[in-house]
């Protein structure tokens, strides 16, 4: 099956992420498997997020009615995990035909050479870049794809932030998962 993966911290999952999911279906991958990190190894955890557990949960929620495959993976090693480490585990859970696509976001693109296993990682992965500053992408950057959709005008951190200033996210986050935040207190 033509697979991709979609990971991230979803801190929490928005509206972005379903959009790029919808966007990946679209793009005819029968298979799109969200793996979200237990801790992001690209940035600092804020203080007040919620356990692993919590964005699982908000991320099953964002993706209801999609077919996709959510992946505690990363989240039941209870640790950080490398990329490399997830494309094998895939690999090696997953019926996968050809090469696995990896979709990372633009704002990725000038560390992913520093990512550890990363000329092991070229050779099991398709690139896939996903727009979201719109980055120029680097001359000499490894083969790969570049999404054709609008840039993602949402992140995670901007949410996160208008939850602390009591400023309304009900347009930026599907509906469900704004009720569990709600619900639980987080954030």
């Amino acid at each position: 099956m033509k697979t991709i993966l979609f990971g991230g911290s979803f801190n929490p999952p928005h509206n972005g992420h379903r959009r790029m999911v919808e966007h990946l279906i679209r793009r005819e991958y029968e298979q799109i498997i969200i793996v979200p990190g237990h801790t992001s190894l690209l940035k600092d955890t804020p203080e007040n997020s919620p356990s692993p557990e919590h964005r699982l949960a908000m991320v099953s929620l964002a993706m209801e009615e999609l077919p996709v495959t959510i992946d505690p993976f990363e989240i039941e090693q209870g640790r950080k995990c490398y990329a490399i480490e997830v494309v094998k585990h895939l690999y090696s859970t997953y019926e996968i035909t050809g090469t696995l696509g990896l979709c990372v976001g633009d704002d990725h693109i000038e560390t992913l050479p520093n990512w550890y296993g990363y000329d092991e990682l070229l050779s099991l992965v398709d690139i896939v870049i996903a727009p979201r500053l719109g980055k120029e992408i680097p001359v000499g950057f490894p083969s790969h794809t570049l999404l054709e959709t609008p840039i993602l005008e949402v992140s995670s951190s901007e949410i996160r932030q208008r939850i602390a200033q009591r400023k309304p996210i009900g347009l930026l986050v599907p509906k469900n998962v704004l009720s569990y935040i709600e619900k639980n207190s987080l954030y």
